[in-house]
């Protein structure tokens, strides 16, 4: 015999009469979860998810995610996380995993690290510049005396003054358009082999029109397209591919808005890619998404040129 409470749907009483007129009773909560609610992990901040009993509503299991890097391969000793955008050159995490937060924590004023430290090493850290042309001795760091760090308290990150970067900067007597800025992070007690580091360069900014031949690494989010602006100075064939964690999307258009051609798995592993040729003194544009709109994430942008003798 078994009833059922409708306030309590998930009690369940048990009434078993055996061939002797024993009664046994037995009164237990039997849930049932198939429903769950979640918070992704980003690459540096934990994640939870909860199961959730469709029957009552309890949470039946809760616990963190952790944060990861996702890698992928560009080239040989290149390789870029489709969740962050960090690039390295083996596509290993190691004890400290990094991801710029500037965009959604710097108001414009502060560069952020996110970290999370996934060991025991306890860690200094320090900004330095990172010419674009090296010093006569060969040397192409400069590591600044800055100690103005701020732990944010909000999300799992450090802080720093674009501002007072600039000014340290100025009175070395370097420009903005000669250096790059690097955050790192280093072990106390071991050698500087160990290491971890993030260097601000500002791609997005500048790959928004388009010359020639490049590579670039593209964050693309839930569904949204980046458009770019292609200038064509010399009638070339040109070839559009990408490399990522997910199914990429691209298109091609005249300077009217005119869809010329669209693709999405011509390259390997759901990738697009798109030969045209280009007729000089034209401008085009091309767009980048993904294929489904639950996605988001990096992408890496080839862009090749190529004569169109040697492409026939």
């Amino acid at each position: 015999e078994y009833t059922y409470e409708p306030e309590n749907p998930c009690m369940r009483t048990y009434i078993e009469t055996n061939s002797n007129g024993n009664v046994y009773t037995d009164e237990s909560i039997s849930h049932y979860t198939n429903g769950y609610d979640t918070i992704a992990p980003t690459c540096t901040q934990h994640g939870w998810h909860q199961d959730i009993c469709t029957m009552c509503g309890e949470v039946t299991n809760e616990y963190e995610t952790e944060p990861y890097h996702n890698w992928v391969k560009i080239e040989e000793n290149h390789y870029f996380c489709s969740r962050c955008g960090l690039e390295n050159t083996n596509g290993a995490s190691g004890q400290i995993l990094m991801e710029d937060l500037t965009s959604e924590y710097g108001n414009g004023e502060n560069y952020v690290v996110g970290y999370w430290n996934k060991g025991y090493v306890k860690f200094t850290y320090y900004a330095s510049l990172i010419l674009h042309e090296p010093m006569a001795n060969g040397n192409d760091e400069i590591v600044l005396d800055f100690t103005n760090f701020v732990e944010l308290t909000d999300v799992r990150a450090i802080a720093f003054s674009i501002s007072e970067i600039r000014a340290l900067a100025t009175a070395l007597g370097y420009t903005e358009d000669q250096y790059y800025v690097r955050f790192a992070f280093v072990p106390i007690g071991a050698d500087s082999s160990f290491d971890y580091a993030i260097t601000f360069t500002d791609t997005e900014a500048r790959v928004k029109e388009i010359s020639g031949d490049i590579s670039f690494v593209q964050f693309v989010g839930l569904g949204e397209t980046v458009r770019y602006t292609l200038t064509v100075t010399e009638t070339a064939v040109w070839t559009f591919t990408s490399k990522a964690g997910q199914d990429s999307y691209a298109y091609l258009y005249d300077a009217e808005g005119k869809e010329i051609v669209r693709n999405d798995d011509g390259a390997s592993n759901n990738q697009f890619l798109i030969a045209y040729t280009l007729e000089a003194g034209k401008t085009y544009f091309f767009d980048i998404r993904w294929y489904g709109s639950d996605q988001y994430g990096y992408m890496n942008v080839v862009i090749t040129t190529a004569p169109v003798e040697a492409v026939a």
